[in-house]
């Protein structure tokens, strides 16, 4: 890229974790990518980051980052704030056009292969209703059984080329073009969200359709994300999101939702902004784009704090199989929500040595067996 030339994907990375974790995610994604790459580091999670890991990212020499620290906690709207400070920063570092793709990425988010800038550019911005594109769709039984590559690839496989279609592209499409959000509208977890559309309606969101996409993996043009800036300025939900980072109350969205409670469980899933309010914008206001847009590119595996050895090597597995199909063009990173980054690349050492064997981040911690939560 010619300086001055605008870059046509840039990263966003949320970092966490201690200095062993944000290691692990920067080597990772710097590994894998081409993208510039604009790390926001929370001030909930140390001091500073730790030295080592920021000349590693400037030693990148596409590696930014950003000064503006805020609130980042899980349940909470500071993920959303964070990806959004880090799209203004971008803004003043990184040239770009109203077209350039920003994707976002959460600290244990690990990238298996690269080429996720050319899929990215390939659609105007990701989209799916609710996690029927991105969640693993096989229990713990048929992983072991070793049935569950087969049940994932007839669940979410998605065309590699837009002249085709699959059975998740088709319905995922149809419910777009029609307004179906009962996905979201009946989901418990997001009721109170659901609910404060469906009685504040003030310019900003409409009570319909109701949105939900997980965020690792998701992209959107410079263009629609400053347009969904102005739309957002002033609205409760920026005046919630400013009050968590300036006061960090235990429950965030309380008042915002007219909930008593003092937990980040008070509103259950009603708080995660990065998930919640971009996907509905784009479905209320763009739905032209959403023909051509595709799924998140994290496969997200969900496992209980506790997990067996002969489970882990079952994913292990399952995931080779599928990253070593044509089912999934999409997919280029997997995440275990509550995991650090390292625990991830320990619990995919066969998975990663086979399509990213350079992965710095494998080397430091392939055939890690001190994981206390395995047994």
């Amino acid at each position: 890229m010619q300086p001055g030339m605008p870059e046509f994907v840039v990263l966003s990375l949320a970092l966490s974790g201690n200095p062993k974790a944000q290691m692990c995610t920067i080597v990772n994604v710097l590994g894998h990518t081409e993208a510039q790459l604009v790390v926001h580091h929370s001030f909930t999670t140390g001091a500073r980051i730790a030295t080592d890991v920021a000349k590693t990212l400037f030693d990148s020499g596409r590696g930014h980052l950003n000064p503006h620290r805020v609130r980042v906690g899980r349940l909470a709207p500071g993920i959303l704030l964070a990806h959004l400070s880090n799209f203004d920063y971008a803004l003043k570092v990184i040239p770009t056009n109203s077209e350039t793709r920003f994707v976002w990425l959460s600290s244990n988010t690990v990238i298996v292969r690269p080429g996720l800038e050319a899929w990215v550019l390939r659609h105007p911005l990701s989209f799916c209703v609710h996690s029927t594109c991105s969640d693993w769709t096989c229990t713990n039984e048929e992983l072991l059984r070793g049935s569950c590559k087969s049940r994932i690839e007839e669940r979410l496989a998605w065309p590699a080329e837009e002249t085709r279609s699959t059975p998740l592209s088709t319905r995922i499409r149809t419910l777009a073009a029609t307004q179906d959000d009962a996905l979201v509208r009946n989901d418990t977890w997001l009721s109170h969200f659901v609910r404060y559309l469906n009685t504040h309606e003030d310019g900003f969101l409409n009570a319909r359709p109701v949105g939900l996409l997980t965020h690792e993996g998701s992209w959107y043009p410079r263009h629609l994300l400053q347009e969904f800036r102005r739309a957002l300025a002033g609205t409760p939900f920026e005046q919630t999101m400013l009050r968590y980072n300036t006061t960090g109350p235990r429950c965030p969205c309380c008042d915002l939702y007219g909930v008593g409670g003092n937990s980040l469980y008070s509103t259950k899933g009603a708080c995660s902004f990065e998930e919640l309010l971009l996907p509905t914008y784009v479905w209320q206001y763009h739905r032209d784009l959403l023909a051509h847009a595709a799924p998140a590119l994290a496969m997200r595996i969900w496992q209980r704090p506790q997990t067996s050895r002969l489970l882990v090597r079952a994913m292990d597995a399952t995931a080779k199989a599928l990253f070593s199909g044509n089912a999934l063009p999409h997919v280029f990173a997997v995440k275990i929500p509550h995991r650090h980054s390292p625990d991830i690349v320990a619990m995919f050492n066969e998975t990663l040595t086979t399509f990213a064997p350079h992965d710095e981040c494998l080397h430091s911690y392939a055939g890690s067996t001190t994981w206390p939560a395995w047994h």
